[in-house]
């Protein structure tokens, strides 16, 4: 039993192999703590990371990604610094019992400094701790709809808006279906609607997952995750790719055939995924939130769950503010070397990168 805070690095073939026995132990399971999925956002040269702290009170797992500065073009390849990011979706630190966090936060606070790390940023799951007052900041960055399923298929079909069960009307009437692909054999075609959309959205480039994103979520993550399709004449014509924790499921990605908008199998797929919840004894469905705040993405989504909104909350953390203040300048420097105006985005975090870094 770890009575004091850990880190254990995903590289170093025993602390994944203990990162995954305790995250296996763990009775949330959530996916996003994963070494698995945390490795599927690690570049060549960062690590995924966990921090752990278990003891008799209970356990905390916070996954992050570390990234050397040193590889970064404007930082010199001298660079001694680091920062930390939550993988894309929904971070830590989670926890079971009622640990101490303010324990768990100086000690990372130590750890961090003693690594040479200057920055975090956190994206925070509705179910992680709350760790306010402890960090910087933690700020709310637009909606996050959740679709609890307590009140079971009859409960969530009321809830809806009209204009929902409308469109689900509509496509049942016209003989969509829909099937799950718990194995991922269904991998190719799900990856080309994807694609299509993301062609069709002008979507930015960290959008396109390579394939090889998806084949690792397959062969690395069975049983927390599975695909959903909307079938039209025996063709797929809109897919999700739904992530699969213990209490709760994640709609993550998806892509549809603009040829069949008109007969509503986005409506229809959201709504055998939430029964799927149910029937496999889940709490809630999180939606999550729009490509820019309260959009239309948002506001499609909110209408499965008027009432389910809460806010996206991520956290911002300096360890070094001095070695901060010089990466800010640095990259400052670098923009104008290369005839740019600074490539900084105001509220970007941290302020010495762009969100192509």
């Amino acid at each position: 039993m770890m009575e004091s805070m850990t880190i254990l690095d995903a590289s170093h073939p025993s602390d994944y192999s203990d990162w995954l026995s305790i995250w296996s132990e763990w009775p949330d399971r959530e996916v996003f703590a994963h070494p698995d999925y945390v490795n599927l956002y690690v570049r060549k040269d960062d690590r995924a990371v966990c921090a752990v702290q278990k003891n008799s009170a209970g356990l905390i797992l916070l996954p992050m990604v570390l990234r050397p500065l040193a590889v970064e073009p404007w930082a010199g390849m001298g660079n001694e610094f680091y920062d930390l990011v939550a993988p894309y979706g929904y971070g830590g630190p989670y926890f079971s019992g009622e640990p101490d966090l303010t324990e768990f936060w100086r000690n990372f606070q130590h750890w961090a400094t003693a690594q040479n790390i200057i920055s975090a940023f956190f994206r925070f799951s509705p179910f992680a701790a709350d760790i306010t007052g402890l960090i910087d900041s933690v700020d709310s960055s637009g909606g996050n709809v959740i679709r609890s399923l307590a009140e079971g298929q009859e409960g969530i079909w009321k809830d809806y808006k009209h204009a929902v069960r409308t469109c689900v009307r509509f496509a049942e009437m016209n003989d969509v279906t829909v099937i799950f692909d718990e194995r991922g054999e269904r991998l190719p075609t799900f990856i080309q609607l994807y694609y299509q959309t993301m062609n069709r959205c002008h979507a930015a480039p960290q959008y396109y997952f390579p394939q090889e994103f998806f084949q690792r979520i397959v062969m690395n993550l069975q049983g927390q995750f599975f695909f959903s399709f909307a079938v039209y004449q025996g063709q797929e014509i809109a897919g999700k790719l739904v992530l699969n924790s213990r209490a709760h499921i994640y709609p993550f990605l998806g892509g549809a055939d603009e040829r069949y908008f008109h007969l509503y199998p986005n409506q229809l797929l959201d709504t055998r995924i939430f029964f799927w919840g149910v029937e496999h004894g889940k709490k809630s469905c999180v939606l999550g939130g729009g490509y820019n705040g309260y959009d239309g993405v948002f506001q499609y989504k909110k209408k499965f769950a008027p009432a389910g909104v809460v806010p996206f909350s991520v956290g911002k953390h300096i360890f070094n503010l001095q070695a901060y203040e010089k990466m800010c300048e640095k990259r400052k420097r670098y923009e104008v070397q290369q005839g740019r105006i600074c490539a900084e985005e105001g509220s970007y975090f941290p302020a010495y990168r762009t969100k192509n870094d």
